[in-house]
């Protein structure tokens, strides 16, 4: 059997009330961290910057909420995003989020930070 490994890159993008953004992806239905697969000769960094930019349009210092001041307003080119809410962090339903990034999740809530997962 041969096996793959993919290497993704994403972010945890906070608001000023400390809110985490959640995207619910088209291709699950399932929500997560925006972020995707890393490029052959890419950096991770650079996969971030790249995912986050592509799903979400942010440049980090600049974005546009809708009138709820919780959801993100924007429509990426490959259609990738349904949605893009800021959530507080005892918010969020863990049922609902991708299984991959529950550990992530899990660390948030208990206040446990780690740059890498494996």
């Amino acid at each position: 059997m041969t096996r793959r490994i993919i290497v993704t890159g994403g972010a945890i993008i906070r608001d000023h009330a400390g809110k985490i953004l959640l995207q619910r992806r088209s291709d699950y239905g399932d929500w997560g961290l925006p972020g995707g697969g890393m490029e052959a000769g890419e950096q991770i960094e650079e996969t971030m910057i790249r995912e986050v930019k592509e799903e979400t349009g942010l440049e980090v210092i600049s974005y546009e909420l809708a009138a709820d001041h919780r959801t993100l307003l924007f429509e990426d080119e490959q259609r990738e995003s349904l949605q893009l809410v800021f959530h507080q962090l005892d918010e969020i339903d863990l049922s609902v989020i991708n299984k991959v990034q529950q550990p992530v999740f899990i660390d948030l809530m208990k206040g446990e930070a780690t740059l890498l997962r494996h």
